[in-house]
C-alpha cells in the first residue's frame, strides 16, 4: 500500500459539462510512507476547476486504511481528505459529490 501515487484520472463533471483537470495541467501527486505520514502536491491551475482560482495545496499529512478505504489526515483544505479512497489494481480512487458536480479521481501507484 505505501508508495507514490500519481493522478491519471481527474474530471469534474456536472450533466453534459466536463472538465479534464489533468488535461488543463492540473496535478496530484501523493507519496504514502510505511509510517503513516503523507507528502505530495495538489495543483489546479486557474481557469480549470468549476472555481476558476488557483489552487496550489501541500499535502503533508497522515494516511490510514481501514477496511478497504483510505482516508486522509491534512491541513490543506481539500477534498482529498473528505473522501474515501477505494484501493485496488494499483489505484487509489474517489468520488464525490460537491455540490453540482461529480469529482472523480484516480491516483496509480508508481513502480513497486
Amino acid at each position: 500500500m505505501p508508495g507514490r501515487y500519481e493522478i491519471s484520472y481527474w474530471h469534474f463533471t456536472a450533466g453534459t459539462h466536463d472538465i479534464d483537470v489533468l488535461k488543463g495541467g492540473g496535478r496530484l501527486v501523493l507519496d504514502l510512507a510505511k509510517d503513516h505520514t503523507v507528502t505530495g502536491e495538489f495543483f489546479i491551475p486557474a481557469g480549470v476547476s468549476p472555481e476558476k482560482h488557483e489552487d496550489a495545496e501541500d499535502m503533508a499529512g497522515t494516511w490510514r486504511l481501514d477496511q478497504g478505504v483510505v482516508r486522509f489526515e491534512q491541513a490543506a483544505d481539500t477534498y482529498i481528505r473528505f473522501v474515501d479512497w477505494s484501493i485496488g489494481d494499483g489505484k487509489l480512487e474517489s468520488r464525490v459529490a460537491n455540490g453540482p458536480w461529480d469529482i472523480h479521481t484516480i491516483l496509480r501507484k508508481i513502480g513497486s
